[in-house]
């Protein structure tokens, strides 16, 4: 298991062994995803109960949805009863158990009809429930040959079951790069990548319904008998109307395979599955995963590796060893291809119709390339182990974000890859400076309300407002998401990081507010904003060389200060024109993003 599970991931688990590359969900899926629903399925609207006993035949799937926004399936999914999957499994043998992952386990079935199939049992909570749902209302909307196939689900009780198709030949990662590899031509490859864009075209521009499945991998591509590809798990999946454009949402995906704009700014469109796309491409040409440490320093991100083969002319270096034979043509388009899907700006991505044109050779692959940008680590951090770990040179424990910057600090191991806890009470993880608390009421009567008029700006993790305290100093109150358990984690890195520090090129902070759900941090105003609306704004200032120098220095001061001066060592990532004009802000974001 790879270190990007850390971020309570939404391994949407196919019918194979637990993979390696598991999704990673900083949404912390609280809401029921398939409609945004605040609200998730009450007990009594997913529950037939007699008495006071639950009853043990499953419930109607209209009776489930009941009161949720479930987008308007015209197509309600078969049901199953529980004791009908069960016996179906051998009682969910582990003989038949096909693999494992956070929402479940997945079991190879028969039905009384002879059909084989896959039952994807999901652990009862609200992760599940969510995952549940989106995955029907998307699968259930959505018939193409190069898409798994849903014949039904279970609802009975706490328990949810999901009932697909069986594929034969489990998933591409492993008959890419497991133990038991399966040996497929170049001519299977190359039919296995257009199969996959195929799928992907039907779900960004021919379904009925717009979708985006966010997860994209070569984990979640299923072969089947005739090595026939299908796309699979659609528990991360998001879906759009026509008129939608885009969609700002919190990151889940996997790393390796997340789109750059996606990743820093939760920026989501059909472009970032392109991205993906692009990766598992470069990973069927190969043979192997998109990150490896244990090769050459120039070969460990597959990437910047096939990227500089393509610099150099040697685009065949790229493939598979275990290709004797390979059609060297189409190697060099299917390889400019995945690097035109991989670019960095998202306008530069081709769409999955033009993929398919590209791929089988009706139009050229055209358009500039680029050395693309992609993330390659992403972990959380555990500030509440500061009080037990101490800080040491070279120890580089951060991990990444829906935006642009973000701040950590530096502790030893054993403070790195957890993740972050909630509040309790008025335990402030060990720092010897507390922060001034201010009320909730405080605040409001400061910012009039938190009315329109004084709000600064917005980013992922709330809105920020300017306000007036009685003592007459103006300040800057970030509100964080009541909604967002990530807030909360942010909220904690920022208290930790910024209490720790005192220089005259940070942002000081003045105190924060913990009102039952409430997180609010307050501090000064700064008047001129951020450095990139003074160089790049509509009303852009007037700053002379000597000014713009007295910046850069006033930066390079403050990140002195951060690396090398302060009580605890603190990196702040990624570096960018969000400075402010008196001070660097971090810890608008807690995590790392790693991007070359």
């Amino acid at each position: 298991m790879t270190d990007e599970v850390e971020a309570e991931d939404l391994e949407a688990e196919n019918q194979h062994d637990a993979d390696e590359n598991q999704p990673v969900n900083t949404e912390q899926e609280d809401q029921i995803e398939a409609g945004n629903d605040p609200n998730p399925v009450t007990e009594t609207q997913s529950i037939v109960r007699r008495s006071s006993r639950v009853s043990t035949k499953p419930t109607r799937f209209n009776d489930f949805i009941m009161g949720s926004k479930f987008l308007g399936i015209d197509a309600r999914p078969n049901t199953f009863s529980y004791a009908e999957l069960r016996t179906a499994t051998d009682y969910f043998s582990a003989a038949n158990k096909l693999g494992e992952g956070s929402f479940g386990s997945v079991y190879k079935g028969t039905l009384d009809d002879g059909r084989v199939i896959a039952v994807k049992q999901l652990i009862a909570t609200l992760h599940g429930k969510g995952q549940f749902m989106t995955e029907i209302e998307v699968i259930s909307a959505v018939q193409h040959r190069n898409i798994v196939k849903l014949y039904g689900c279970c609802i009975q009780g706490e328990k949810r079951l999901l009932v697909y198709e069986y594929v034969e030949n489990k998933s591409l990662d492993q008959a890419l790069f497991g133990k038991i590899k399966l040996s497929l031509s170049w001519s299977t490859r190359f039919e296995i990548c257009l199969g996959v864009a195929h799928g992907l075209t039907n779900l960004h521009e021919e379904s009925r319904i717009r979708v985006v499945h966010r997860d994209v991998k070569a984990s979640n591509v299923l072969l089947d008998s005739e090595l026939n590809p299908k796309i699979a798990d659609f528990g991360l999946a998001k879906l759009f109307d026509d008129k939608q454009t885009h969609m700002s949402t919190r990151i889940a995906g996997t790393i390796g395979y997340l789109a750059p704009e996606y990743a820093m700014r939760g920026h989501l469109t059909e472009k970032a599955d392109v991205f993906g796309f692009g990766v598992v491409a470069l990973e069927i040409i190969s043979g192997r995963r998109n990150s490896d440490s244990s090769l050459d320093d120039d070969k460990v991100y597959l990437l910047e590796w096939a990227w500089n083969l393509h610099e150099a002319n040697n685009e065949l270096e790229l493939v598979d060893e275990e290709l004797s034979e390979f059609n060297e043509n189409e190697v060099r388009r299917m390889m400019r291809v995945a690097l035109l899907c991989t670019q960095t700006s998202p306008m530069q991505r081709p769409s999955m119709s033009r993929v398919i044109a590209m791929l089988s050779g009706d139009i050229e692959p055209t358009g500039v390339i680029t050395r693309p940008e992609y993330l390659t680590d992403f972990d959380f951090t555990d500030i509440t182990s500061f009080q037990s770990a101490h800080t040491t040179s070279g120890t580089d424990s951060s991990a990444p974000s829906t935006s642009t910057s973000h701040t950590v600090a530096t502790p030893t191991d054993a403070a790195s890859r957890l993740i972050l806890h909630d509040i309790i009470g008025e335990e402030f993880l060990g720092i010897d400076a507390r922060p001034n608390t201010f009320s909730y009421a405080e605040l409001r009567t400061a910012t009039d309300d938190f009315s329109a008029a004084n709000k600064l700006g917005e980013g992922g993790f709330g809105p920020v407002y300017k306000g007036t305290l009685d003592d007459g100093r103006v300040i800057a109150v970030k509100q964080l998401s009541i909604a967002s358990r990530q807030g909360k984690s942010q909220f904690m890195a920022e208290i930790a990081t910024i209490s720790a520090v005192q220089h005259r090129n940070l942002v000081k902070l003045f105190g924060c507010c913990i009102d039952g759900e409430k997180r609010l941090l307050v501090y000064e105003h700064l008047e001129n904003k951020s450095l990139d609306q003074a160089l790049f704004g509509k009303s852009k200032l007037s700053l002379s060389w000597s000014t713009r120098f007295e910046i850069c220095l006033g930066v390079a001061h403050g990140l002195t200060y951060l690396h090398e001066e302060s009580s605890i060592r603190v990196v702040h990532y990624c570096n960018d024109q969000h400075y402010r004009l008196q001070s660097g802000l971090p810890g608008w974001f807690r995590l790392r993003l790693v991007l070359h």
